[in-house]
């Protein structure tokens, strides 16, 4: 995480993420920017996560089952 100005505690700011590589099924790079009211770069951040299918959260049991559905719903392939 890398801090470049500072933030309101109560002001509004924006998010964006992606995923930067995908180095095989079950790993990725992923970066994130979080932007203040003035649109200026806040914070940046990047690292490396493990990939999890809906089957294998629910396995681990990591997140409720409503929350994993909603995660299959928007991002599981048929």
């Amino acid at each position: 995480v890398e801090f470049l100005l500072p933030v309101a505690p109560n002001g509004t700011v924006r998010t964006e993420g992606r995923i930067d590589q995908q180095i095989k099924n079950t790993e990725a790079l992923v970066s994130a920017v979080l932007y203040d009211e003035q649109d200026q770069v806040c914070v940046r951040s990047s690292g490396r996560f493990a990939l999890l299918s809906a089957k294998m959260m629910r396995r681990m049991k990591i997140m409720n089952d409503r929350t994993i559905s909603e995660f299959e719903q928007r991002y599981e392939r048929s």
